[in-house]
């Protein structure tokens, strides 16, 4: 008998990964021929998410399993997604070209926050694989091999990097390896992948939870496009991320520390999560690790900033709560300005009148960036003013859990969460740091959002015909209405059970 109740769960495991393994193949499948296809592929992409979170709405309704073949079972279908997306070239995303042009950099034992790759000091690395630099072909997104057109895809040449320590020191791990620069990346960011999975179930258990819900992670289509197949780096701080919380959940407090502050080095989202970490020496080994692994670089002083106050003041794609914030923004400024609305294409208030705020050359700087001029335009006031409402927004969500949360698990769902909802960038891989937070939590809301979330590609096809990327107000409506109705219905549950009398 026991054996029948077995080989059934095991049966209905195998079916719940079906449809996300088909769906998911069909998705890399039609990577191909675009912009044509491009339509095709994301209703994919998009069905398959709906079918992976259909499989987490069963195995929640199925009776707890915790068996090795069950374990087993999730692991080999894991692989069975990420087998196709292994063998193709990054689709979606040219990320992985900057990672292996900045360990390249490294390699040739220059620090990599010195200069942009454009620089001329530069120019004696871009011989084999990096030798062509010329405008990236947006006509040709995909390479099929790593064959002398690697520069042309590095992106934004001309700023310098943004990546912080520890990806950079595994970026030049990667330079080392006798493969091809991405190939090695990937082979790195797929042992990170597969190790997020596996530490997962260990939490899990660890929890006393069924360790069936790491599927949130192992089978998720988002994983498999952007981490096995467009290998992002956040799979290395995710991957660090989960580890400290299996650390926290063991008690030891030192290791959660040492572990968050290398997932703090590997991605600088990671380090607002502290908050929900309160003990001083978790936080004393975050500093002490951030400090350790920043000393080889350490020399490039303040430009290890890097372009993070490019991306800080101007990165704007398939925003939600932010477009509201600054639609407001705008037209505080205008009015304020006094300047009148005049014909605009695109983002930013419709008005051009600069403010000269001469001798406040400080000020000018802090808010355009630029150091050549001390006036500000409509546009640069009102982005920095709507980003600084969402940041003390953020750092509102950030008091309240280090005053009020008790759970670590808790705080870090709602500053990642706050994160995420509020940033004016929401590119689709960003999203993959909620699955952990829905294999642990369950909240619909996260897998909703990272199963919609590949609609944030839908200006892919324009901007590969040479047009700008304009995020069309469908899909973000789409994408951050249903995750912010989800989280309010939730929140009004909630409320209704606290209410009934027990």
């Amino acid at each position: 008998m026991r054996r029948v109740v077995y080989f059934a769960r095991m049966r209905r495991l195998l079916l719940c990964g079906s449809a996300p393994l088909v769906l998911t193949w069909a998705t890399i499948a039609t990577e191909r021929s675009w912009p044509s296809l491009l339509p095709l592929h994301l209703a994919l992409f998009v069905t398959a998410g709906v079918a992976w979170c259909v499989a987490l709405g069963l195995i929640a309704r199925a009776p707890r399993g915790d068996s090795r073949g069950e374990k087993a079972l999730i692991v080999l279908v894991a692989i069975a997604l990420r087998v196709p997306a292994w063998w193709s070239a990054p689709a979606h995303s040219d990320d992985v070209y900057r990672y292996a042009w900045d360990g390249r950099v490294t390699r040739a034992g220059i620090n990599p926050y010195l200069y942009a790759p454009a620089d001329a000091a530069l120019s004696s690395l871009r011989g084999g694989v990096f030798s062509q630099m010329v405008k990236y072909e947006r006509t040709s997104a995909r390479p099929t091999v790593d064959d002398g057109t690697l520069f042309a895809r590095v992106n934004n040449a001309d700023l310098p990097t943004i990546y912080p320590p520890l990806a950079q020191a595994v970026f030049f791990a990667c330079a080392w390896l006798p493969l091809a620069p991405v190939t090695s990346l990937k082979i790195v960011f797929a042992l990170c992948d597969l190790g997020t999975l596996l530490l997962l179930m260990r939490l899990l258990a660890r929890r006393g939870d069924d360790p069936r819900f790491a599927i949130a992670w192992g089978w998720s289509p988002l994983v498999v496009i952007e981490v096995a197949g467009n290998a992002h780096v956040d799979a290395l701080a995710i991957v660090l991320l989960v580890a400290a919380l299996d650390a926290w959940q063991a008690r030891r407090a030192w290791w959660a520390g040492v572990l968050l502050g290398a997932a703090t080095a590997a991605k600088l989202v990671t380090a607002p999560l502290a908050v929900a970490l309160r003990s001083g020496r978790t936080w004393l080994a975050m500093s002490l690790t951030i400090v350790a692994l920043a000393l080889p670089f350490v020399g490039a002083g303040a430009r290890m900033a890097g372009s993070t106050g490019e991306l800080a003041r101007r990165w704007r794609a398939n925003d939600g709560a932010y477009a509201l914030v600054q639609a407001m923004s705008d037209k505080i400024v205008c009015a304020a300005l006094h300047a009148p609305d005049v014909p605009r294409e695109g983002s930013g208030p419709r008005c051009t009148a600069p403010l000269d705020i001469w001798p406040h050359r400080t000020l000018a700087r802090l808010v355009t960036g630029r150091d050549y001029r001390d006036s500000i335009y409509p546009d640069e006031l009102s982005s920095f003013l709507a980003r600084a409402f969402c940041g003390l927004a953020l750092a509102g969500v950030a008091l309240w859990v280090l005053l009020r949360r008790k759970e670590a698990l808790d705080g870090v769902e709602w500053t990642l969460g706050a994160l995420l909802l509020f940033t004016p960038a929401l590119h689709p891989w960003y999203a993959l740091w909620l699955l952990p937070i829905v294999a642990l939590r369950r909240r619909l809301a996260w897998a909703a959002l990272a199963a919609l979330v590949p609609l944030g590609y839908v200006p892919l096809a324009a901007w590969l015909a040479g047009g700008p990327w304009r995020d069309p107000v469908w899909t973000r409506v789409i994408e951050h209405g249903v995750c912010w109705s989800l989280l309010v219905i939730a929140w009004r549950r909630k409320r209704r059970s606290l209410r009934q009398p027990v």
